[in-house]
């Protein structure tokens, strides 16, 4: 006679990346030979794989505080010795620009943030980066910055030559690399660096595409949040955008927005955890 515990045990699923099914706004848990589950005992993770990779989506609110995040050419983006032309985009809903150093080391492209952007905890500022093979930047730098203190909370470049990076200022740093071809044709990175300033002070992102003349990058979209590193990005219009990624009821997920269409890159989603059979 079998043991309870090993009957038990022999009805439960254990996975890591066992698949969701989607439609719409709504998925359904499913096991690994495509059947929905019957219940769901424990929920360690759901993540979706896009033009990002295999990103941990999340059950709590998370705001992009930039404005037209994935379009620089937009106010209330800035340009100061730089020049933008049109690029392939890594996916719909965003407008990527070939962005050229024309004058000097101090070219950038910026965004003010609102008063008392700062909030005296750490804030990440991330950026997605091609250099696409009609771009010629050495390195790329990016940072938030402080306009009372003028000087930076957090500040890092990417040496493209070694995806080596050197961080002047700020807690932590990374630089994922996304894809090895892009959109327009070079290596993709989501370049990040977080840091903590004075709370209520006025904030100020910075991109510095190509610290020499003549040279350029891409600039597929940029992020500033919460925390000490980058969670996925998100789209925005003339507004910061919160989000909640999901909300789970019983076996079902209801996501915070509709998968987007992120042609040519598929869209799917998975669940880590243990179910019922």
């Amino acid at each position: 006679m079998l043991s309870q515990a090993f009957k038990y045990n022999a009805g439960l699923i254990r996975g890591d990346g066992l698949p969701i099914s989607v439609s719409g706004d709504t998925g359904t848990l499913l096991d690994r030979h495509g059947n929905p589950i019957r219940a769901l005992k424990r929920l360690d993770a759901i993540h979706r794989t896009d033009w990002q990779g295999r990103q941990l989506l999340y059950r709590t609110a998370r705001t992009n505080g930039l404005l037209h995040s994935a379009d620089v050419s937009s106010a209330p983006w800035g340009l100061n010795g730089t020049t933008l032309s049109a690029a392939n985009s890594l996916a719909d809903g965003m407008t990527a620009h070939h962005a050229a150093n024309t004058t000097s080391a101090s070219q950038s492209v910026y965004q003010t943030l609102p008063s008392g952007q700062i909030t005296g905890n750490s804030q990440c500022v991330s950026a997605v980066l091609e250099l696409g093979s009609e771009d010629t930047a050495t390195y790329t730098t990016i940072g938030y910055y402080d306009t009372a203190l003028a000087s930076f909370v957090a500040e890092v470049y990417i040496q493209w030559s070694t995806g080596n990076l050197t961080q002047l200022a700020g807690g932590k740093s990374g630089a994922e690399k996304l894809a090895d071809v892009g959109p327009n044709g070079g290596p993709v990175y989501r370049l990040w660096v977080s840091g903590s300033g004075i709370a209520g002070h006025n904030g100020r992102v910075y991109l510095y595409p190509a610290r020499v003349v003549g040279q350029s990058v891409t600039l597929h979209g940029a992020q500033l949040e919460d925390g000490e590193e980058p969670t996925p990005f998100i789209v925005t219009a003339d507004a910061a955008l919160t989000v909640t990624d999901y909300t789970l009821t019983g076996t079902s997920v209801a996501f915070g927005e509709p998968p987007a269409d992120d042609a040519p890159y598929d869209v799917t989603y998975d669940w880590t955890g243990v179910a019922i059979r």
